[in-house]
């Protein structure tokens, strides 16, 4: 099941769970005006009951937040303005720290068929805009530029843009080098299977009695 969300064949991390179970929730909603069935409500409440949890962790909201790929598309106006907020602030407070970041960058792999899970957020070339040197300024020149190719490597982005975007690429740093732990990973790739597996069941059905 795995293969339908690969990223380029790279170790999956915290940064992508969330784009993933909103990309679920927006399949799942589409299916829901096509078909009048029990299993979409069935999966729907599986997404509520086991994968909810993770959208309300701020570890990952950061870690979504801080990936050039997703940065703030997959979020509600509401959570937007939040983690800018929380963004600002650990931004300035990790500026601050001398300590320094080392990127373990992975290897680089032909990019495979972008996965229609993510059609729902914008994907643009990135542009150079300079807004300022300060770090405010700097953040929103970060979450204000397009986001990059699913098969972007996030942390080749930072390592390219440390000095541009000093205390954020720190902050890059130490989320996006947070595995995702087997258990929501596990939980998203057995709801997703379901939803196309008997999403073309469906399908099949529905066309054979036609």
């Amino acid at each position: 099941m795995g293969d339908r969300f690969n990223t380029g064949g790279k170790k999956v991390t915290a940064s992508v769970v969330l784009p993933i179970v909103r990309g679920l929730r927006t399949e799942l909603a589409k299916l829901e005006k096509i078909f009048l069935s029990s299993f979409v409500a069935t999966l729907k409440s599986s997404l509520d009951s086991r994968l909810s949890q993770y959208e309300e962790d701020l570890t990952f909201q950061l870690a979504a937040a801080l990936d050039p790929r997703w940065k703030l598309a997959w979020c509600t106006p509401e959570e937007s303005a939040n983690l800018r907020k929380i963004i600002f602030q650990k931004a300035n407070e990790i500026a601050v720290d001398s300590t320094v970041c080392v990127m373990t960058l992975p290897e680089q792999s032909p990019p495979p068929k972008r996965s229609a899970l993510f059609n729902f957020m914008e994907v643009s070339p990135i542009y150079g805009t300079e807004l300022g040197t300060n770090t405010i300024d700097k953040i929103e020149e970060y979450l204000n530029s397009p986001c990059l190719s699913e098969f972007t490597e996030p942390l080749i982005f930072w390592k390219n843009n440390q000095y541009k975007y000093e205390g954020l690429s720190k902050l890059a740093c130490k989320y996006l080098q947070i595995p995702a732990s087997s258990a929501p990973v596990e939980r998203i790739f057995s709801i997703a299977g379901r939803i196309f597996v008997r999403t073309d069941v469906v399908y099949l059905t529905t066309y054979s009695k036609s």
